[in-house]
């Protein structure tokens, strides 16, 4: 399978599964590192299909290069799905991380199958973005400012969601996460109940960000069962 230069898959498929899991990593995180993750996922029954991203993404200080990937990666997520409803599969969800839980959050705004998932942090792209000193180094050094990316990247923020009645999602975070702060992610949250939508946020006790998408690795066959439960067939 030929990756793209935005991003990398990689397909783990399991036996007898009926269920499809698009898996979705954090920055600077490969599919390799997750590979511990991803086999429990397997053994609790789930199809998984990874996605990582190039560096680039923060450090080549140039905005359209999420646009292109989130592009990039929901027409693939799409005609993975048209592949596997040909099997007669028809359940899909996804388990997402970080900079991954920003791209699926644009892909349930494009794609209706997404119907359940798991937000293992997440907020404020742009905000992240430059919190992060490589990444606010880098954008400095072009003279690309915090209201620029703001201002590129306003449409990915707000999604136009249509009618998200029957779906379920969770939002994983903590507030000691200074990257992606856990007051931050009440917006999504409302966005995604006002267009009807069941959610659910989740704190956990972390040491920052990095420990809490760790927390939500390890807590993750969980979660899932959990937005499953509360997804309405």
């Amino acid at each position: 399978m030929k990756n793209s230069p935005l991003y990398r898959k990689r397909a783990y498929p399991t036996k007898n599964s009926r269920t499809v899991l698009f898996y979705l990593c954090p920055f600077g995180t490969k599919f390799w590192a997750v590979r511990i993750n991803i086999k429990k996922l397997q053994r609790a029954g789930y199809n998984v299909v990874v996605y990582d991203t190039t560096n680039d993404v923060f450090y080549g200080a140039d905005p359209s290069i999420l646009i292109d990937i989130i592009d990039a990666i929901a027409k693939d997520i799409k005609d993975e799905i048209k592949t596997f409803q040909n099997d007669g599969i028809n359940d899909f969800g996804f388990f997402s991380t970080s900079l991954g839980s920003f791209i699926a959050y644009n892909c349930v705004s494009r794609i209706p199958q997404l119907r359940w998932g798991v937000f293992n942090t997440g907020g404020n792209i742009a905000d992240a973005l430059f919190r992060i000193k490589k990444s606010r180094q880098s954008h400095e050094k072009k003279g690309v400012t915090l209201r620029q990316v703001t201002e590129a990247w306003h449409h990915l923020q707000y999604p136009n969601f249509q009618n998200l009645h029957g779906h379920s999602y969770i939002f994983f975070s903590s507030r000691a996460d200074r990257i992606a702060p856990f007051e931050g992610i009440n917006e999504f949250v409302t966005i995604m109940q006002q267009a009807g939508a069941h959610t659910e946020l989740i704190e956990t006790r972390a040491f920052g960000h990095v420990s809490a998408a760790v927390r939500g690795f390890q807590q993750s066959n969980r979660l899932l069962r959990r937005v499953r439960a509360t997804t309405k067939s």
